[in-house]
């Protein structure tokens, strides 16, 4: 009942697939052959080749790309954003500071994985045509510096620094591989997309509640992650230390395959758990009844109850909570196994304080409680890539890039929807083009509107980033201007 939500899998067609057929055909390639099939062998493998690379053409080659850079790629939208409104054109303005985009990183990596760093541009106009000139495979944003990035060479490296950036967070599905029995590294489907929607609820809600944060942009990478734009202008400002300082108290998940204890709220030293961390458990909670227990079936296996258990800290605990597991691994009534579970914490909880020092459980209802939080954390809270968030100068891939390896669009995600999201379903680079040239064709006159995206179903991605995000940014900046226009004729109105 409780996995009724969620859909079946669908197989997805990616270049991890690919590359694995890739390798099997250079491997036979290169073996000898009998003589007598030796040709034949050769001759089927080549056509396999053949095909596979035609396949990959199709969802992802330099000649689609090139149209949708010079047709569909919405500039003006990006450009609102990473200007914040500071349009250089508009110089002449109080309260228009060029430096914004002027001083803005973007890099690009071209066919043949040439990597080309440290460009900037003086306009939207040569932005637009350069990335049309160079159609790089990826598009990578960087820092703002206190020069212009494309005159580095001419700045010694002491001088040149990034001054500002967006905190940027990184979730990848790739790294929940030991909680989830669908897919393994860059796969990912509908069954274990709910571990992305548990992450960014999680961050969304410590973001905007306890850091006050309200211009958060969430990613669909186009593969395998998810990332969060924070642009406010108080985070844009912050280095390294501060950033260090909010990751610490957003990241809880610290395992390894070496780590028995993958979560640690450390509930007998602070004797207590925080509200923060209460509230993320709240959001958690019904994903790891309905995603990990219901469609990854994770304790539906003595391997996998053996995992659960091991984050037990208490050996009470863990031998009551065997036994109770066990008896459920055959039942689909994951309500009351998780009803089970909660069961044997509040046993324990209640034992603990009728205690007394003979008793072989020593624990307080605070780390008991604790322990229970741990151990749902360890299957459903963001696991945070942490390096990608520390650094000033570090580089994330644009939204509305194609992802090489699916072809598909980086999507901004409606946070208050992620459950509606299909990671499987977003729109490609051949779907979108092919959307592109059947609108013309059904245009009286044959031709599409000069903004290309609004005749493809990048629309409703441009619309989403657009009223989750862009139209709040362009508010906070007109009431910026208007607060300076009425300072500088004398007073308020």
């Amino acid at each position: 009942e409780n996995s009724a939500n969620f859909q079946k899998p669908t197989f997805l067609f990616t270049q991890k697939s690919m590359i694995g057929r890739k390798r099997a055909y250079e491997e036979i390639r290169d073996q000898p052959c009998d003589q007598e099939h030796g040709d034949t062998d050769n001759k089927r493998d080549e056509t396999q080749a053949t095909a596979q690379q035609q396949q990959a053409e199709q969802v992802f080659s330099k000649q689609l790309l090139q149209i949708y850079y010079d047709r569909l790629f919405p500039y003006q939208d990006m450009f609102h954003w990473l200007s914040y409104f500071n349009d250089p054109e508009n110089s002449n303005l109080s309260g228009i500071d060029t430096k914004i985009w002027r001083n803005r990183e973007f890099s690009f990596t071209l066919k043949d994985d040439i990597y080309v760093r440290y460009q900037s541009y003086k306009s939207l106009k040569d932005w637009q045509d350069d990335i049309r000139k160079k159609c790089p495979y990826k598009i990578d944003i960087g820092a703002m510096y206190n020069f212009e990035p494309s005159r580095k060479k001419t700045i010694s490296s002491d001088r040149f620094v990034a001054e500002e950036k967006e905190l940027v967070f990184d979730i990848d599905i790739s790294d929940y591989d030991d909680v989830r029995t669908c897919c393994k590294e860059a796969g990912i489907c509908r069954r274990c997309w709910p571990l992305m929607c548990c992450g960014i609820k999680v961050m969304d809600h410590i973001l905007r509640r306890d850091f006050g944060l309200t211009h958060l942009l969430w990613v669909f990478s186009g593969r395998r992650g998810i990332h969060c734009w924070c642009s406010d202008d108080v985070v844009r400002s912050f280095d390294v230390q501060q950033r260090s300082c909010l990751i610490d108290y957003i990241k809880l998940y610290i395992g390894n395959e070496m780590n028995q204890f993958k979560v640690d709220l450390q509930a007998e030293k602070t004797r207590g758990i925080h509200d923060s961390v209460l509230r993320a458990y709240h959001i958690c909670v019904p994903y790891f009844q309905q995603c990990s227990l219901a469609t990854q079936q994770v304790l539906d296996t003595e391997a996998g109850i053996d995992y659960f258990v091991n984050m037990a800290r208490f050996p009470d605990i863990a031998y009551d909570l065997r036994q109770a597991l066990l008896e459920e691994i055959d039942s689909t009534d994951y309500a009351h196994k998780w009803e089970r579970i909660e069961s044997v914490f509040e046993k324990a909880a209640v034992k603990a304080g009728k205690s007394n020092n003979g008793d072989t459980l020593k624990a307080s209802k605070v780390a008991i409680r604790a322990n229970l939080m741990e151990m749902v954390f360890s299957y459903v809270y963001p696991r945070l890539d942490v390096e990608v968030s520390r650094h000033v100068n570090h580089l994330l891939k644009a939204p509305f890039c194609i992802h090489p390896k699916t072809g598909k669009v980086c999507s901004i995600i409606d946070p208050s929807k992620c459950d509606e999201f299909d990671p499987l379903s977003q729109p490609t680079l051949l779907s979108l083009i092919n959307e592109y040239n059947e609108s013309g064709k059904q245009k009286n006159n044959g031709q599409n509107s000069q903004i290309g995206w609004r005749d493809t179903s990048l629309k409703e991605i441009v619309k989403t980033f657009r009223t989750t995000f862009l139209d709040d940014l362009q508010r906070e900046k007109v009431s910026k201007l208007k607060q300076l226009q009425q300072q500088q004729n004398g007073g308020w109105q």
